[in-house]
């Protein structure tokens, strides 16, 4: 039995138990009213609004929002004081990540502090290698991916680093801005993990989940 064929049974089991009000949806928590909520039978019309569930959702939002917006700001005014270039550091997308999906495995500090400095090493041979232009560069990001995923510290956003590299930034004093920021991101990693978690009311489960690993 395929996995789509599992699930419509489990629905059909879900709308019979809520038919025959075996199942009260007015007697349950809010966390139980969102996962019944999903088993919609012909006969009902929508599923009913959980206020808990988007006010979860808009806090979680809106700490996204603010991770987001303060990581990048302090490292642009950090590239400004440094006189470094903004748009050669490789931590935009980095902060999106974070900012929005801080509990993933990209995510992780492990990831992010490697990640970054794995790509940034391998663009900075392959270019004092090859030289620079596009096709050393695309070769770079493919090298860099394949060495995150052998180091089991795959982080996306870091994959830029080659194509900056390979565009005229080669200089050895890239790995200092790339391994600040990389430091930042983690703390902002961090922070808005701790924070949404809390919004959640997840804090003990996830304290206990990291402390296993």
């Amino acid at each position: 039995m395929g996995r789509v064929e599992r699930r419509s049974e489990f629905m059909d089991l879900g709308c019979h138990l809520r038919r025959f009000r075996m199942l009260r949806f007015d007697e349950l928590n809010p966390d139980s009213q969102e996962f019944f909520s999903k088993f919609k039978c012909p006969e009902d019309g929508p599923p009913p609004w959980t206020p808990l569930k988007n006010r979860r959702l808009n806090c979680r939002i809106l700490i996204a929002t603010s991770i987001a917006v303060v990581g990048l700001f302090v490292m642009i005014a950090l590239a400004s004081i440094a006189n470094v270039p903004f748009a050669t550091i490789p931590f935009a997308t980095s902060v999106a990540l974070v900012a929005g999906a801080p509990d993933s495995r990209p995510a992780s500090n492990r990831a992010i502090f490697f990640g970054h400095l794995l790509s940034a090493s391998v663009g900075l041979s392959i270019v004092a290698i090859a030289g620079g232009g596009a096709l050393v560069g695309s070769i770079a990001v493919g090298l860099s991916v394949a060495a995150m995923l052998a180091a089991n510290a795959f982080h996306p956003p870091a994959a830029i680093s080659p194509l900056i590299i390979s565009q005229g930034h080669s200089e050895l004093s890239f790995l200092v801005p790339v391994l600040v920021g990389a430091v930042l991101v983690i703390v902002l990693s961090r922070a808005s993990e701790a924070l949404q978690c809390r919004v959640s009311g997840d804090v003990e489960v996830s304290q206990s989940e990291r402390s296993s690993h």
